[in-house]
């Protein structure tokens, strides 16, 4: 690096950390170094920096320094200008245009596990409680696991740590993806705590929720680019008594999907508990699938998705879910049989 992008780089660091107790902070949680160490006390900020900088050359850790400053306060505009001259890697702008599941992708996303279960292990060491340390130590092999897990097998396992829309909001980009003429295939609610509470149909009714009516707005995108988008839902058996159908939400929820342009199946709980090898689904073409499990058992959302590149793979769950279709009723004819309340 050359006198002029460390003098760029000295200066970003300035305008980005405004005192020295924001530049001590990131120093110290991004890069497990104490400030004090590096520069002394009655330093300005802008000695402050240069000492910084000075130091992590010397180590020959400057990419360090620059990836924990990207990572920080990415959005700071001095930053990001900086960044897209001399560091286009490691910008805001090029992390938002890595294709999902590319990859590119995943080995961006392997390097920043990589990069945050190494920050954490260096924090173990000064943790005094025995329990809580074994318990910490045990979330970061987990992560890297995972992390070696993604660009060993192509695939991705999103889990325990998620927020509860987590798994949706990746669904919601990767329908964005979906081309006119693919075929976007889905299997909703089928999991054992369908009828294990006293509100069976709770799990159908998150459709009512902002993540999965934002995912269904891009449903309705993806038809109007020419795309098909087939859906088929579990309902349990005591939603249709005697040619009504008992349940005016879910109602309103199946023509929502209709209105929306998708082909809606239904699939009665007693018939899917003697099926084998399915399971919630999204298959969008033959890019990507998603694959759901363990679902909460108070929210119904679910806390773990597969996400699966393999071809193979896809096309296994391709036809689990084409043979399962085969055993669907399509939702247009269930209404000529039963009194749906808002059709």
């Amino acid at each position: 690096m050359d006198g002029e992008q460390l003098e760029m780089l000295h200066q970003v660091i300035i305008a980005t950390y405004p005192n020295d107790r924001a530049l001590r902070r990131m120093i110290r949680f991004k890069l497990n170094v104490n400030l004090r160490n590096i520069a002394s006390n009655n330093s300005n900020l802008s000695e402050m920096a240069f000492d910084v900088i000075e130091h992590f050359e010397a180590k020959g850790q400057l990419d360090s320094l620059i990836f924990a400053l990207a990572n920080s306060n990415s959005e700071h505009l001095s930053l990001q200008k900086y960044l897209n001259t001399y560091h286009p890697n490691d910008s805001l702008e090029h992390k938002k245009n890595i294709e999902p599941h590319s990859p590119k992708f995943l080995k961006f996303l392997d390097e920043e596990f990589s990069s945050s279960t190494n920050q954490l292990a260096n924090c173990v060491s000064q943790i005094e409680d025995v329990d809580f340390k074994n318990w910490f130590v045990e979330k970061i092999e987990s992560m890297t696991t995972k992390a070696q897990k993604v660009t060993r097998e192509n695939s991705l396992s999103l889990g325990d740590a998620l927020l509860e829309t987590s798994s949706y909001e990746w669904a919601t980009r990767d329908m964005q993806q979906v081309k006119g003429g693919e075929i976007v295939r889905a299997v909703h609610a089928s999991h054992s705590l369908l009828s294990a509470t006293e509100n069976s149909s709770k799990f159908i009714e998150n459709w009512k929720t902002d993540g999965l009516r934002t995912y269904l707005e891009e449903n309705t995108k993806a038809i109007q680019r020419g795309a098909k988008i087939l859906r088929i839902f579990i309902l349990p058996d005591a939603l249709f008594v005697n040619g009504e159908f008992c349940s005016l939400e879910i109602s309103n929820i199946l023509k929502d999907q209709q209105d929306a342009g998708v082909n809606v199946g239904i699939v009665l709980e007693t018939a899917w508990r003697n099926m084998k090898e399915v399971h919630d689904m999204i298959i969008f073409g033959d890019n990507v699938a998603h694959v759901h499990r363990v679902p909460h058992p108070e929210s119904g959302i679910y806390h773990k998705t597969i996400i699966v590149k393999d071809k193979q793979q896809i096309l296994q769950h391709t036809r689990a879910f084409d043979k399962f279709k085969e055993n669907s009723r399509r939702l247009s004819d269930l209404i000529s049989e039963y009194n749906f309340p808002c059709f």
